[in-house]
């Protein structure tokens, strides 16, 4: 599944720490059955971040962001990628 949380007046670099943050702590956590109290995994995830660029789509930001998000998930999934820096250019 895909979801955005968008983060107004908040820095490049601050919503790239509360990402790397976020996935930190999901990939810390254990899944558990709840009936025998079992560890039976764990979660990671991937996270694409990026920064509205003045007269910019709202359609190009989550462009970008989804960009990023698919290069952390082919560069080694469980990472945060932010945009411009880590993605490939769209093949046409």
């Amino acid at each position: 599944e895909e979801f955005a949380v968008l983060l107004p007046g908040t820095l490049l670099h601050g919503a790239t720490c509360l990402a790397e943050t976020l996935r930190a702590t999901i990939a810390a956590s254990r899944v558990r059955n709840l009936n025998s109290n079992e560890t039976v995994g764990n979660i990671t995830i991937s996270i694409g971040v990026a920064s509205y660029r003045g007269g910019e789509t709202t359609v190009d930001l989550i462009a970008r962001a989804d960009r990023a998000l698919y290069a952390a998930k082919t560069l080694a999934r469980n990472r945060v990628s932010v945009a411009g820096r880590d993605e490939q250019p769209a093949v046409a």
